[in-house]
């Protein structure tokens, strides 16, 4: 079977509200197998709600959350350890530890579990700076690093447990263009060494276009379009065309269309 028609998240009717404010009303979405799937939407239009209420880090008012097919939608914070074990999430602000040495943040996942040996979690640790060319900040703290040097170290953290999945909660968001382009070249590369699905959610258009196959727009509470990259750049539907004209640079966008 091709792994892309694999349907690998399911969301159905989900709806989250913050002090009678919808902010998710009526989520429908499918995010297929061993792709990247990037949301977008306005700042504040509920993406990065819509990952946390996917984990259950925040709980979901109604609706239907299938992982992998297994309905998770009613489980128990200790019925969701394991499927959180198989999600890696680089948070918008990283989240490292500032106490923690580079090394000890990367290793955090693995040495709370007991999941490994503590040679194969250093080894483990070290290829994985390697990948994302930190392996020379290793005995650093996070005061010492660069906002993409942070970044870099969450990315690494979060792929230490192997996962099967890997979300991304606005990656470039307050990142200079180089650097932006040099997160947006690892999470190509991470979905191609590590074979994860993985999920962006984002209101950068450059980075969108850049790593996105499959796209999904979020624009008052519900997903108003959800398809391909080529049907993305040519969709009809009003509010999406208007997002467009706003939000991607003309020149970038042709380069695609």
């Amino acid at each position: 079977m091709d792994s892309g028609n694999v349907i690998m998240i399911e969301l159905y009717e989900l709806k989250k509200s913050f002090y009678n404010q919808d902010v998710l009303n009526g989520i429908n979405l499918t995010i297929p197998h061993g792709r990247t799937t990037v949301i977008l939407g306005q700042s504040g239009c509920g993406k990065s709600v819509l990952l946390k209420v996917i984990l259950r880090l925040l709980s979901l008012d109604d609706g239907k959350i299938i992982i992998d097919g297994e309905d998770t939608t009613d489980y128990s914070e200790s019925e969701m350890m394991p499927i959180r074990r198989r999600v890696g999430m680089l948070f918008q602000g990283s989240a490292l530890f500032d106490s923690m040495t580079v090394w000890e943040n990367v290793a955090y996942p693995l040495l709370e579990h007991r999941l490994e040996t503590w040679d194969e979690i250093d080894q483990r640790v070290i290829n994985l700076l390697r990948f994302v060319d930190m392996e020379d900040a290793i005995t650093k703290l996070p005061g010492a690093l660069s906002g993409g040097m942070k970044k870099r170290v969450a990315l690494a953290r979060a792929l230490v447990t192997n996962p099967d999945f890997v979300f991304y909660d606005e990656p470039t968001t307050g990142l200079d263009p180089i650097t932006a382009s040099k997160i947006n070249q690892l999470i190509i590369s991470t979905r191609e060494k590590y074979e994860t699905t993985s999920v962006v959610v984002t209101h950068d258009m450059v980075s969108a276009l850049t790593v996105g196959d499959f796209f999904a727009f979020l624009n008052n509470g519900t997903i108003q379009f959800s398809g391909e990259k080529d049907e993305f750049l040519h969709s009809d539907v009003p509010e999406l065309v208007e997002f467009l004209e706003k939000a991607a640079p003309k020149h970038y966008v042709n380069t695609f269309a």
